[in-house]
C-alpha cells in the first residue's frame, strides 16, 4: 500500500482517547491514518507497518504489539482477521477525513456493519464519494441517507405516510443517546438496519408525528420503570400505545404484578 496525504486535526491533540495513549502509540496512530486506504482500512502486517511508520527505528519491532495493544484498548482502530491476514479498519474515518475523488477499498472490509457504514463510499454516476457523518451537528448530516437506505423495506399498503430519513436517523440517535446516558455500558447502534425499520414503521403508525414519538423517547427513558425496559424502537414500537397513557397520566390495564414491578422500581 503506498502511503497518502492525510489531514489531522488540531483538536485531535485534546482528544480523550488520543491523550491516553503513549507518545510512541500517538506517533504510530498519526502514521497508520497516512498508511489507510481511502475508506480507512489497511494491511496490519507487522512489517509493513513498521517499513511505513519506523522505517529506521530498528527497536520498534519488539515495541509495536504494546503500541497495538493501547490503540486496541482505546477502541480507535478495528482490527481483524481475514483469509489469514491482519487488517486494520479506523472508526469514524470519514468523520474525519474529508477526501476528494475517494477510491473504493480493495482489502477486505472489518467485521463490524458499523464501521463498515460509517467508513463507506457512496458509487454515482460520477464515480465514489464519502457518505457524511451521522453523528455531524449539520443539518446536513442526513443527506446522503436515502430512502432506500433507511428503509430498506417497502411500507405495508395502506399507510398514507412515508417517512423522512433524516427524521428517522434522528430519532434513533435520540433514543440511543438517551439510552447511553442512563447506562455508560450500553452500546447502542442507530444506525443498524433494524434500529432504522422499527423506528420508521413506528413514526408510520403514529401519521408522522414526530414530535409524539420523541416526546415518548424523552419520557420512558428519564421514567425509573420504563427506562431500562424501552432499549430499542422494536420495544418503543411495542409499548408505544400504554407508554402515551401513562406518560398522559392515564390508567393502563396492565397486570397486578405488572404494576407491583413498576411501583418497585418507581419507589411507590
Amino acid at each position: 500500500m503506498r502511503p497518502r496525504i492525510r489531514s489531522i486535526k488540531p483538536e485531535m491533540r485534546q482528544d480523550e482517547k488520543y491523550c491516553a495513549l503513549s507518545r510512541d502509540s500517538r506517533e504510530l496512530f498519526n502514521g497508520l491514518i497516512t498508511y489507510a486506504d481511502d475508506e480507512g482500512r489497511f494491511r496490519a502486517r507487522r512489517s509493513e507497518i513498521i517499513g511505513h511508520v519506523f522505517p529506521d527505528d530498528p527497536d520498534a519491532g519488539g515495541l509495536l504489539d504494546g503500541w497495538i495493544a493501547e490503540i486496541k484498548e482505546q477502541g480507535m482502530i478495528l482490527f481483524y482477521v481475514s483469509d489469514g491476514t491482519p487488517y486494520g479498519a479506523f472508526r469514524h474515518w470519514a468523520k474525519h477525513q474529508k477526501i476528494n475523488r475517494p477510491t473504493p477499498s480493495d482489502l477486505p472490509p472489518p467485521p463490524s456493519p458499523r464501521v463498515i457504514r460509517e467508513n463507506g463510499l457512496i458509487r454515482t454516476e460520477k464515480g465514489s464519494r464519502q457518505r457524511r457523518s451521522v453523528s455531524d451537528n449539520s443539518a446536513s448530516s442526513h443527506d446522503d441517507l436515502t430512502e432506500d437506505a433507511v428503509s430498506p423495506h417497502s411500507p405495508p399498503r395502506g399507510r398514507a405516510f412515508r417517512s423522512d430519513p433524516g427524521q428517522i436517523c434522528s430519532l434513533t440517535e435520540r433514543l440511543a443517546s438517551k439510552i447511553r446516558a442512563n447506562d455508560p455500558k450500553a452500546d447502542p447502534d442507530p444506525l443498524s438496519e433494524r434500529w432504522l425499520r422499527d423506528m420508521r414503521l413506528l413514526v408510520e403508525d403514529r401519521g408522522g408525528d414526530v414530535a409524539e414519538v420523541e416526546r415518548i423517547i424523552d419520557w420512558c427513558q428519564a421514567d425509573a420503570f420504563w427506562h431500562s425496559n424501552i432499549l430499542s424502537p422494536v420495544k418503543l414500537r411495542k409499548q408505544f400505545t400504554q407508554l402515551v397513557l401513562k406518560a398522559n397520566g392515564q390508567v393502563v390495564a396492565i397486570g397486578a404484578g405488572k404494576f407491583a414491578e413498576y411501583d418497585k422500581a418507581a419507589g411507590l
